[in-house]
């Protein structure tokens, strides 16, 4: 039967062949619409090295009343940020929504370590702080994003709406799974067995979502007001 360690590995192959294939598709779009890909590619790259090294037991460590495991955090941190900025990159809403929507889940990221490592009230409120942040985090990419959204060509709305469905589905999932851990329901095999199959669904997933509508990217803009078509208009017409 396969052990803890079996699923890390078997997690790290599932990333090596999602790299190359992804890699290749890669190759086969614009270089206008790759430069959105590369970052989210090395993505599934890295989850696949710290899968390798946390299946070896490397990088974990006694912390407080818990653990840290290095290999989790390494490729935790970067993934939020790329793939919630990206999202909200996707509805061209600015880079202080990117900001505060990339602050939140990094923030959530981090109450989740603290949860790990402390116990008592301490662990209560850290637990909460990864319920609230998530949910703001939620609410402004429903809420004042989706607006500014609205505002770009429905093509690229569409896609904002289906990444941030997407995007917003899966980290429920890690969330409910920290519930989980916390309540000490399953075994240490389940909780891992299903973090890294969420994991791969978040990463390959998303991965793979984002290279069959690149396109959608490529040469999309905001379209003019109609007071800056007659400016422009006036413009051409002296």
């Amino acid at each position: 039967m396969i052990d803890v360690a079996g699923v890390h590995y078997a997690t790290a192959g599932v990333y090596a062949i999602a790299t190359v294939v992804l890699s290749l598709l890669t190759l086969q779009i614009k270089d206008a619409g790759r430069r959105y890909l590369y970052p989210i590619i090395a993505i599934v790259a890295l989850g696949g090295a710290m899968a390798v090294a946390w299946g070896a037991g490397l990088g974990t460590y006694s912390v407080g009343s818990g653990e840290i495991m290095v290999p989790q955090v390494i490729t935790d941190y970067p993934t939020y940020a790329v793939l919630f900025g990206f999202t909200v990159y996707v509805a061209n809403a600015g880079r202080r929504y990117i900001g505060l929507v990339v602050g939140l889940l990094l923030g959530v990221r981090f109450a989740y370590d603290l949860v790990a490592v402390l116990d008592g009230t301490l662990a209560i409120v850290a637990n909460g702080a990864i319920i609230v942040g998530y949910g703001a985090a939620v609410a402004l990419m429903y809420g004042p994003i989706a607006q500014e959204a609205a505002k770009e060509a429905p093509r690229r709305e569409l896609l904002y709406k289906k990444t941030r469905n997407l995007i917003v589905f899966i980290f429920a999932m890690l969330v409910v799974w920290s519930q989980l851990q916390v309540s000490g329901i399953l075994d240490e095999f389940t909780l891992i067995a299903t973090l890294q199959y969420t994991n791969i669904i978040y990463r390959v997933g998303f991965a793979a979502f984002v290279v069959s509508n690149i396109d959608v990217l490529i040469g999309e803009s905001r379209p003019s007001t109609e007071k800056e078509s007659a400016v422009a208009h006036t413009v051409t017409s002296d």
